[in-house]
């Protein structure tokens, strides 16, 4: 199974709509509460599109937090990207080039903050 996450970490919120449930987090911690919790997880190769935020985040955020993912996913086949796949061509070329041939379940997240927990990881 490949892992594919494509996020974009900012402060900004772009709804006013308050449930009631954010928490003070920002999003880069809870960005990597998020992949420690799919550490556990075996994949055959990861993609991990990850674009900071520059009104929020510098240089040297951004490179922690590709060393991080290096670190958490150790041994298995990676690719870190500090942009986004944000446009469609973007999009087919990345499935066209490496998902398609891969032939392989994906196991996708656009969002940075939905922790994956589960006690049987036996249907992965």
């Amino acid at each position: 199974m490949i892992l594919l996450i494509n996020v974009f970490l900012t402060s900004k919120r772009f709804s006013s709509f308050d449930r009631g449930l954010l928490s003070d987090v920002d999003a880069l911690t809870a960005f990597r509460f998020m992949l420690h919790s799919l550490t556990d997880l075996r994949f055959s190769q990861i993609f991990i599109f990850a674009e900071l935020d520059p009104d929020n985040y510098d240089a040297a955020a951004a490179a922690q937090l590709e060393a991080e993912v290096h670190s958490h996913f150790a041994g298995t086949p990676l690719t870190f990207r500090s942009k986004r796949l944000l446009q469609l061509q973007d999009w087919r070329t990345f499935l066209d080039d490496t998902l398609l041939p891969a032939n392989e379940p994906v196991f996708y997240s656009g969002n940075h903050d939905h922790v994956f927990m589960d006690s049987n990881t036996d249907v992965l």
